[in-house]
């Protein structure tokens, strides 16, 4: 008789990790990493199955997963016992396991493209709908690919000679820029992944160093608390739909919090702690609780919502309005934005007004901190980066500032040896 269990691929991963399923029979180990990606801190290890917390909505779903794939695992033993194979070795389990969880790509010849539309439908209601999107845009360029050049997609044609030309196919026909490949190519190996995992290919020449994704430094922006304040001062009464999602903003460029979690607070967020005002909150990339001192700003904004806060929007709505607010404010300092399609570096001028998003203020919370010499381990204890490197390439300081930075230590070592 099997036994099962569920553990994480890498319990104490800061992302979503894979969830494996061990099956245990005839003192041998069968190890299936599962379709399902979960982040530690929604993972029970007591009971094997998501938590049950309205921060992970998903979680029914995900749990009902969880209990086929356990009983294929279970039934996978006993099928080959029954029939007749009384120590059914280990490829011999997982072969009935997938064909079990998986009997039509099993049983058919399935293409690439066949299985990605089937992996983005299987994954629909359980991934973020950004995440399903580019899956889903990704599909797009591979058929519109295959039609442009008139060459054949499949597993056994993802080699280097495709991601070459593909990548061409990308940056020229598609005008794309280098992050924007990099994040199709992703979303390729990860899908190739998913289809290696399910016996459905024996192709893994998308896994060399050659195969690379694209990545280049982003130049992006951030608010001064000069601006920051002009934002706040804007009088937006006689528009509450501006006024709603400028206040969220500013709260956001406070408080340093991803939008998403953003979206998440509640009153019983905020608390009182020898005599200070907290936001108290388990971030989605921080498994501990995270204290965030209240500025005088964000107090005034609560007591304005009688201790609530404005509804949060969709991210490509709020963005909307966040373009149209900081044009009112006039925040039109020209911006030069740096990026790089293939080997050529493109050089674009837009006024700051443009490119404010959502996520500029996490950005502006983090940047404006350090300048004012807050300690990067304090910053990041709010934002989650891991290490310095990853927060020092995250925050936006041009080498003015820094020579500015610079010049106030020194400044700051003459006062403290003359005083």
């Amino acid at each position: 008789m099997a036994t099962t269990s569920f553990v994480l691929r890498d319990p104490d991963a800061d992302e979503e990790t894979k969830v494996h399923l061990i099956v245990r029979f005839h003192n041998q180990r069968l190890v299936y990493p599962t379709e399902k990606k979960i982040h530690p801190l929604y993972w029970n290890p007591n009971n094997q199955r998501v938590r049950e917390t309205k921060q992970f909505p998903k979680y029914r779903e995900f749990n009902n997963r969880f209990d086929e794939i356990e009983q294929a695992g279970k039934d996978a033993v006993d099928t080959l016992v029954e029939s007749g194979i009384k120590r059914p070795t280990v490829d011999q389990v997982r072969e009935k396991l997938l064909s079990i969880l998986f009997p039509k790509e099993k049983n058919e010849s399935i293409s690439l493209l066949r299985f990605f539309d089937k992996h983005i439908e299987t994954n629909r209601s359980i991934q973020k709908l950004n995440t399903l999107k580019v899956k889903q845009t990704t599909l797009n360029h591979l058929s519109n690919y295959a039609k442009a050049r008139k060459k054949r997609v499949d597993f056994d044609t993802i080699d280097l000679d495709f991601y070459h030309d593909f990548t061409s196919y990308l940056s020229t026909d598609c005008g794309l820029f280098n992050n924007s490949v990099g994040k199709y190519i992703k979303t390729l190996k990860s899908v190739m992944n998913d289809a290696a995992e399910k016996d459905l290919h024996q192709n893994f020449a998308f896994k060399k160093k050659s195969f690379r994704t694209l990545a280049d430094d982003t130049d992006s922006i951030y608010l001064t608390e000069e601006e920051i304040n002009r934002l706040y001062e804007l009088d937006l009464t006689k528009n509450p739909r501006l006024e709603r999602v400028r206040d969220m903003f500013v709260i956001g460029c406070w408080v340093g919090l991803r939008y998403s979690d953003l979206a998440e607070l509640r009153s019983e967020h905020f608390i009182k702690e020898e005599e200070n005002n907290y936001i108290k909150i388990r971030t989605q990339k921080v498994y501990d609780d995270v204290y965030i001192p209240l500025h005088p700003v964000v107090e005034s904004i609560i007591e304005k919502y009688r201790g609530q806060l404005p509804r949060v929007l969709s991210n490509q709505k709020a963005n909307e309005y966040l373009k149209e607010i900081a044009k009112v404010a006039e925040l039109n300092s020209p911006v030069v934005i740096n990026r790089k399609r293939g080997n050529e570096r493109i050089s674009e001028v837009s006024e700051k007004w443009e490119l404010v998003s959502t996520h500029t203020q996490r950005r502006s919370f983090a940047t404006n901190l350090y300048l004012q010499g807050v300690p990067t381990i304090t910053i990041r204890a709010i934002t989650g980066h891991k290490t310095e490197k990853a927060f020092l390439s995250y925050i936006k300081v041009d080498s003015k500032q820094h020579a500015k930075l610079l010049k106030k230590h020194w400044n700051n070592q003459l006062i403290s040896k003359t005083s």
